[in-house]
Order: C-alpha cells, then structure tokens, then sequence
C-alpha cells in the first residue's frame, strides 16, 4: 500500500524512501484536529475520515515517542506510538523569516503622517464640527463701580 507523509513540505513516500518507517494517524476527530494544526496541515486539504493518514518517522524521536522501542530493536515487532504523542521534529519545514524590524522607516512614516496632519488648513468644515460661541463683554467704567 502506498504511503505518504501528512506533513507539508516533507517529501517521505513508501515508494521514495522504503527504508522510513509510516505511522497511522488516530482516528479520533478531536486527536486528528492537533496532528494537523502542529504539522502545519491546511483544513482544506484534509483528507476523508476513511483515509488512512500516515506521518513518517522523521517527525518523532523513536527512542522517546515509541512504546515498545527496545522490542522493536531486539526482536523487530511493529512499533507503536505512545498515547496521545504528536508529531515534533519538523526539519522539512523551514521557519518563516521574521519580519525586520525597521524603526527608521516607522519613524519617517509617523513623520509623514503628521506633516499631512499639521499642513492640513483649517476650513470651514473643521470649524462647523466646533461649535463656537461669541460672548460679549461690555466695557464698564472702573470709577462708576460701586461697592
């Protein structure tokens, strides 16, 4: 039967290299749910809940992520993963470059932005959304005040 790895960018096939070791992917929805979240996998290429779904050994630590290594070693029986162990190696996957961080161009754009804000002229529109109130002030006489 043939097998292929779920994990993205990993190139492992049953056919290209035989000698790699293919395991089933549970079958428990909510299980299959974080396999697919922690290799990366996009929800639209899921396959069906019948499809037999594989991750190749390139993605574990077999001494660590296997039940019966030291059998598997000694007398070659089937190996079988541990409970609830998720894929974790993921040297087929290259990190995403971080963006780099660039305060000079941050700081001419902030420079720019006030610049269009501080040159904008103050129209009427501005002045209608402020309502401005005239108070008069009548000019009294200091020698008329009474006390």
């Amino acid at each position: 039967m043939y097998k292929y790895c779920i994990v993205p960018k990993c190139t492992n096939t049953s056919i290209k290299t035989p000698e790699k070791l293919f395991f089933n992917v549970p079958k428990d929805p909510n299980f299959v749910e974080k396999w697919y979240s922690i290799v990366k996998r996009d929800d639209k290429t899921t396959p069906s809940a019948q499809a037999t779904r594989n991750c190749c050994e390139d993605h574990f630590d077999l001494e660590e992520d296997m039940e019966n290594y030291v059998k598997f070693k000694l007398l070659g029986e089937k190996l079988k993963l541990k409970k609830r162990v998720l894929p974790h190696k993921f040297e087929c996957q290259k990190p995403q470059k971080k963006k780099i961080d660039r305060p000079g161009f941050k700081k001419r754009q902030d420079i720019e932005y006030f610049e269009r804000v501080l040159s904008r002229d103050i129209g009427q529109e501005d002045l209608l959304l402020h309502s401005i109130e005239v108070v008069e002030c009548e000019n009294q006489d200091s020698n008329n005040l009474s006390t």
